[in-house]
């Protein structure tokens, strides 16, 4: 699986950026990123043009994340996503 989204360069031009993901087809949850950021003050957000721009500190993200995932080893990982695919056993 690889994707394949477009980037503006510098000079306006639409750029193909190939990504490889790691554990591919695994429902992530991402977007919880934001408020973990945000409570954590990990975060800088900045609108430019029509676009929110959010500025992250990796080095600090990577040290918190990590102490996230020995608590939640799933934290990331939509588990919803495949509750809601596996059939209910009924009696």
């Amino acid at each position: 699986m690889r994707f394949e989204p477009k980037v503006i360069d510098y000079d306006g031009n639409a750029v193909t950026v190939p990504m490889h993901p790691h554990c591919p087809g695994l429902a992530r949850r991402f977007h919880i990123a934001d408020g973990f950021c945000r409570e954590r003050r990990l975060q800088t957000e900045t609108t430019v043009g029509n676009s929110r721009l959010r500025l992250i500190d990796a080095a600090r993200f990577y040290d918190a994340a990590q102490t996230k995932l020995r608590e939640d080893l799933l934290f990331f990982v939509d588990t919803d996503y495949y509750r809601s695919r596996v059939p209910s056993r009924q009696a």
